[in-house]
């Protein structure tokens, strides 16, 4: 039992277990109520200290990886609704806007 329970708890936290939000692509739309948002986003001014680099589309048919975001008008069309926060405590990850497509994805 005991080593069942280790297996379960070393599963949890292995390196191969990614983040939710590294999986976010596609088109986003951005609300202005924090309650109607899927997640709270603080946007870093730093590559290195955000949680994900994203690379803005302006297609969505090309968002089709993690960190490359649409953002969508219509939010019945959206995949996830976010809010930008400005307070990063407040926020369940952090991103940072790219200029080059190839730099999008998990910050791990």
């Amino acid at each position: 039992m005991t080593n069942y329970i280790l297996f379960v708890l070393l599963s949890f936290c292995s390196p191969e277990a990614k983040n939710p939000y590294c999986e976010i692509f596609g088109s986003i739309h951005e609300v202005e109520d924090p309650h109607k948002a899927d997640y709270i986003v603080y946007e870093d001014y730093s590559e290195t200290s955000a949680d994900i680099i994203v690379f803005e589309q302006t297609n969505k048919f090309y968002a089709d990886k993690p960190g490359m975001w649409y953002f969508e008008e219509d939010e019945n069309f959206a995949t996830y609704k976010i809010f930008f926060t400005d307070r990063e405590r407040e926020a369940h990850f952090s991103v940072f806007f790219t200029r080059f497509e190839s730099f999008a994805g998990c910050n791990e």
